[in-house]
């Protein structure tokens, strides 16, 4: 069996930082050996909602959506390395750039067979979310 790396950055939503409270909302996927770059986020509109009073629902499928567009979105072109989706550093450098309401932290990863990628890609994202 081929091993293959998981890198994932988990997305929290951080409606202040005075409070400190954070809820995980969405997780972004990156695979550089299969070129597969994805990010998935919560529907749980009662989740959120109870999490933060003054949550703006369009303003987070709005985000949510961009966000989507943003970590798919495949660089082929070799001006910025960090952004090619064959490069380790993808994940970090298409998330490292948010710092308001909504966060990713460190990227981290996870060792898998090439078989079960896409298995291992929906545990982390029910374990997270």
């Amino acid at each position: 069996m081929q091993k293959v790396k998981i890198y994932y950055s988990v997305l929290q939503y951080v409606p202040s930082e005075i409070r400190q409270e954070r809820l995980n909302v969405g997780i972004a996927f990156h695979v550089p050996n299969l070129q597969i770059a994805k990010f998935v986020y919560t529907n749980d509109i009662n989740r959120l909602a109870t999490f933060d009073k003054e949550w703006d629902e369009e303003f987070y499928t709005i985000t949510m959506q961009a966000l989507a567009e943003n970590i798919s979105s495949k660089s082929t072109s070799r001006e910025d390395e960090l952004l090619i989706v064959e490069s380790d550093e993808y994940l970090k450098a298409k998330t490292e750039y948010l710092a308001n309401e909504f966060q990713f932290r460190d990227v981290a990863s996870l060792a898998s067979d090439k078989e079960n990628i896409e298995a291992d890609i929906a545990r982390l994202a029910q374990v997270f979310l």
